[in-house]
């Protein structure tokens, strides 16, 4: 406010140096009068120059966490058995084994699609094979979708794999308690060992020892 009060006053006084160049302009030699006009030009361009400074800047904020959190928000997973297109895929972070199934094409006629858990959170390098029907499913190994519910080398209930009905198979594990531990599974991810299990709120020392034989990852 106050830089433009000044620039209005200069402008005002540059216009009565004009008028008075004008009175006057018959007493001035053509050297004179251009200097004195080249003067006023140059006070002018001076205030019209401070007034622009004076003026807020707009500066742009860059969110360099929003910058870093855009980079690692891919993941690549590798679907591979009964799927239409098997391959490496790359997928948004928090997305579901649904998902890399629907990327690949979706799941072929002979899948046996209910034997994987679709709900699962996705992890970068997890591979999900979706097993076919009338083949053996390959050994566990710790890895997604590879290993049936129930091991035919054992016949003990997959954790990571394992429906609620069928978790109520378990002595001592009803309804309520089988519910418990698939919303836990499909919240925190697979369950890294059948200890884990004792995480799941309502599975205690006891309650885990009385399935912990029944049970596998």
């Amino acid at each position: 406010m106050q830089a433009k009060y000044m620039t209005s006053a200069m402008v005002f006084k540059i216009k009565e140096k004009f008028r008075e160049i004008a009175e006057s302009a018959s007493e001035l030699s053509a050297i004179q009068y251009a200097l004195i006009i080249l003067l006023a030009l140059l006070i002018m361009a001076g205030a019209i120059t401070s007034y622009i400074k004076s003026r807020p800047t707009k500066i742009e904020i860059i969110d360099s966490q929003k910058k870093e959190r855009c980079g690692e928000e891919k993941i690549k997973v590798h679907v591979a058995g009964a799927v239409i297109q098997p391959g490496l895929y790359e997928m948004e972070k928090g997305t579901r084994v649904a998902d890399a199934v629907k990327a690949a094409g979706g799941s072929a006629p002979d899948a046996l699609i209910d034997k994987i858990n679709l709900a699962e959170t996705l992890r970068d390098g997890q591979k999900i094979t979706v097993p076919r029907k009338g083949e053996s499913p390959p050994d566990g190994s710790g890895l997604t979708g590879i290993n049936p519910v129930i091991s035919e080398r054992n016949k003990k209930i997959n954790i990571n794999t394992a429906s609620a009905e069928e978790l109520e198979t378990l002595p001592g594990i009803g309804p309520a308690l089988a519910s418990k531990i698939v919303k836990y599974r499909n919240e925190k991810g697979q369950f890294s060992s059948i200890q884990s299990l004792k995480k799941v709120p309502g599975i205690g020392q006891k309650k885990f020892e009385s399935i912990k034989d029944l049970v596998e990852i």
